[in-house]
């Protein structure tokens, strides 16, 4: 990707999002939409080599796999939990080069669902060997706390879910 530094000297500065630099306790990118953090900060000095390494097989369990790693960094801010924990995602498939993801929301009422929908296009999209992302939400079932997963229940100081 031209215009993006791949190993940045401050990455908190770099919006992944746009190539502007961006003050560092600053939630908004200089492009107006919310900063995304750029992969160094996500996965690392090595975050390139580590990802090609998983490109080798270009199995759609490995991508769906990778996908679904990369949405692990996606948290919804309203309760500072990943969606993937929080059990937002419901599907994810792939399609040649197109990812289709299912999610949902904690309320239809949701005030930073499109904010949460950018993210999750923005960080899919990063990844090697996908093209396109269609993120589709899904309100049946509803989400209930019981999708959420053991970490997110602790982080949120809930009690553990009965088995």
């Amino acid at each position: 990707m031209p215009g993006y530094p791949t190993r940045p000297a401050h990455p908190e500065r770099v919006c992944w999002g746009c190539d502007q630099y961006c003050p560092a306790d600053d939630l908004v990118c200089g492009n107006g939409s919310e900063r995304t953090p750029h992969p160094v900060e996500l996965f690392g000095d090595d975050w390139q080599e580590w990802a090609r390494s998983n490109f080798e097989d270009s199995d759609d369990d490995v991508t769906r796999f990778r996908i679904v790693e990369a949405l692990r960094t996606v948290f919804d801010p309203e309760v500072g939990v990943n969606i993937v924990d929080l059990g937002l995602l419901y599907e994810v498939e792939m399609d040649g080069t197109l990812a289709k993801i299912a999610l949902t929301m904690t309320s239809p009422a949701c005030p930073l669902g499109e904010q949460l929908i950018a993210q999750v296009t923005r960080r899919v999209k990063i990844l090697r060997g996908i093209e396109n992302v269609d993120v589709r939400l899904v309100w049946d079932p509803p989400w209930t706390p019981e999708r959420m997963s053991a970490a997110a229940r602790a982080t949120l100081g809930l009690p553990r879910q009965e088995e």
